[in-house]
């Protein structure tokens, strides 16, 4: 936003161990964070939360904002009530995905599922940045399509677009010849990721193309187990973990 117009400030929590931190990104655009390290983006609620709470309550409070925005689970849950404890005039909560299936036991995705209904009443807008996760939400009962404005992902794809000429590079890398199929996966190594579906995709597919090589992109909590599992079966020496 035009910094003439407009004053903004980034309230953060701290990042999961095995997450990486944007903090310097936002320095990098002259925005200094705010970290309140009691929100940590964890499903369940206990004390460091309502300390949480509080201290973003005082904070809008001090801040007086006109709107406040909130992103991820758990920053949209205490955010957006706080936001509403401190009156708050606009509040606005962005989807990148959801925890809603897939996650956590029936009876946690059904109290999560209850919670996001709730927060959603007093939210005046509600952001998804796809069609399909929209979607989603609105199946889910959390709130009503027209709730919804869908913005995608401001990613900058030119360096994707423009990296055509580099194609034969990580063929070279990985000792793998131009015309043996080369299968990827990109993503945290997380169960919700379902690498292992991938991995047993990859063995059946060498039932047929013996020579295919596959590659995958990330790093995560499950990263030695899926190296474990892939070098005890048939793809042993057919699979590359990049990090």
């Amino acid at each position: 936003m035009d910094p003439n117009r407009f004053t903004s400030w980034l309230v953060t929590g701290t990042e999961n161990p095995d997450e990486g931190s944007l903090r310097d990104y936002a320095r990098a655009r002259g925005v200094e964070p705010l970290v309140i390290p009691e929100i940590l983006g964890r499903a369940s609620l206990g004390l460091r939360d309502v300390i949480a709470l509080c201290k973003l309550v005082g904070v809008i409070r001090r801040i007086r904002p006109h709107v406040v925005h909130t992103h991820t689970a758990k920053a949209g849950f205490l955010g957006r009530l706080a936001a509403r404890i401190a009156r708050v005039p606009v509040i606005v909560h962005t989807y990148h995905g959801h925890v809603l299936s897939g996650y956590f036991s029936q009876r946690k995705t059904k109290l999560l599922t209850m919670m996001e209904r709730g927060l959603a009443r007093f939210s005046d807008r509600l952001v998804a940045v796809s069609d399909q996760v929209r979607d989603d939400l609105v199946s889910l009962g959390v709130a009503p399509s027209d709730h919804f404005s869908v913005v995608p992902l401001g990613l900058d794809l030119a360096p994707m677009f423009s990296a055509g000429s580099q194609r034969g590079a990580l063929r070279t890398e990985l000792g793998v010849a131009s015309d043996v199929p080369l299968i990827g996966i990109v993503g945290r190594l997380f169960p919700i990721k379902n690498h292992a579906l991938f991995l047993e995709t990859a063995a059946h597919l060498m039932t047929k193309h013996p020579d295919a090589r596959f590659v995958v992109v990330g790093d995560g909590t499950l990263r030695a187990e899926l190296e474990e599992r892939a070098g005890r079966s048939d793809l042993a020496g057919h699979v590359f973990f990049t990090g």
